[in-house]
């Protein structure tokens, strides 16, 4: 039987993605109504806790945090 090894950058480690419904979700808890639906309407589908950072961010969502939230 054969292994495949398989190496990944750094860069792809470090990118995680979260479910948008999730994170709208969370967005409701922490920030109420009026927020998690524009982030509803500005968020993708898959969030990237990198790429979207800046978005994440204007909604009051700590990248970091999110990661620490749904890695447990």
């Amino acid at each position: 039987m054969q292994r495949e090894i398989v190496q990944f950058s750094e860069v792809e480690i470090n990118r995680m993605q979260f479910d948008k419904q999730s994170v709208i979700n969370l967005i409701e808890e922490q920030m109420g109504s009026q927020h998690a639906e524009q982030a509803a309407q500005q968020l993708p589908d898959q969030v990237d806790h990198e790429q979207h950072a800046d978005l994440l961010q204007q909604f009051g969502v700590n990248p970091q945090d999110l990661m620490s939230r749904f890695m447990k």
